[in-house]
C-alpha cells in the first residue's frame, strides 16, 4: 500500500503521527476524507488510457495492442477486463493495462472495449 508521506501531511497542517487509517477513511464515518495517491494515480492512468484510445493517438494504439496482448496471453477472446483479475491475472505479465484491470477489479469498476481478437 502506498501512503502519503509525512511531509505532505504536515504541509495540510496534519502532524506525522496521525494515524493513517483516519486519514484516509471518509469524513461521513468522521474521517479525514482525503484520497489515497495511489487511488488518484490510477485514476488519472484511467482517464488517459480512455482519452487516447478514444482518439486513436498513437498512445492510444499502443493500449490496444496491450489489450491485445493480455487477451492472448490470457487465453480468452472475451471483454477480460470484466472477469475476475485474482483468478485471471497469474496469466498475464505485468502491464498498465493489467494494474488498471486490478483497480478496476477491486473497486467494482467496468471497462468496456471493441477489441477482439479473431480465432484461428
Amino acid at each position: 500500500m502506498v501512503a502519503v508521506t509525512s511531509q505532505a501531511l504536515e504541509s495540510v497542517g496534519f502532524c506525522r503521527h496521525f494515524p493513517r487509517a483516519i486519514v484516509f477513511v471518509p469524513s461521513k464515518y468522521n474521517g479525514l476524507g482525503i484520497t489515497h495517491i495511489h487511488s488518484i494515480q490510477e485514476i488519472e492512468h484511467l482517464k488517459t488510457l480512455i482519452n487516447h484510445t478514444a482518439r486513436n493517438t498513437y498512445k492510444g494504439l499502443l493500449y490496444r495492442a496491450d489489450l491485445e496482448n493480455l487477451i492472448v496471453e490470457a487465453g480468452l477472446g472475451m471483454n477480460i477486463l470484466n472477469l475476475p483479475y485474482s483468478e485471471l491475472s497469474p496469466l498475464t505479465t505485468k502491464s498498465l493495462l493489467k494494474a488498471a484491470w486490478r483497480f478496476c477489479s477491486s473497486n467494482q469498476f467496468q471497462l468496456q472495449h471493441d477489441t477482439s481478437i479473431p480465432s484461428f
